[in-house]
């Protein structure tokens, strides 16, 4: 299968989530390359993603729902976003550490702008994505996600 052709009009790529940009900001933290850890970048991606998601299953007709697919989903978020907090916590919540969450994310923004990125609906595509595939397709899309990005 050509993971190109299907997969390039939906693309999405892995630096176009916040959530890559945190979880190598906190292996470079981990490493002791970055002073300053994501802390209050993951608090808020916590919230919004949980929101998104809650707000995804309450307004989707129950029985269109993926739920492998969904899980898959919930797993990576898992992995980018959760598993780091505890690893993180205790945080260090100061200033410092805030004014640097903001300037990263910041920098995001302006990538996103430079590249001529919607932001609203990579995360929009990226939810509603889990009834647009099928458990074996949506795997299909992983692997170009990753392979190819």
């Amino acid at each position: 299968m050509n993971y190109r052709m299907k997969y390039a009009t939906n693309r999405i790529r892995f630096y176009d989530m916040f959530s890559w940009w945190m979880f190598i900001w906190f292996i470079l933290y981990e490493l002791n390359i970055v002073k300053y850890e994501p802390s209050f970048s993951y608090i808020f991606s916590i919230i919004f993603n949980t929101i998104l998601t809650i707000y995804f299953i309450f307004t989707t007709n129950v029985k269109r729902i993926n739920y492998k697919v969904l899980f898959i989903k919930l797993f990576i978020w898992f992995l980018l976003d959760v598993f780091p907090v505890f690893i993180l916590y205790p945080f260090t919540l100061n200033y410092s550490t805030l004014i640097v969450n903001i300037i990263v994310f910041c920098v995001y923004l302006l990538f996103m702008n430079i590249n001529i990125v919607n932001i609203l609906r990579i995360y929009y595509t990226s939810i509603t994505r889990v009834n647009n595939y099928t458990f074996k397709e949506y795997i299909d899309y992983l692997k170009y996600f990753f392979l190819y990005t």
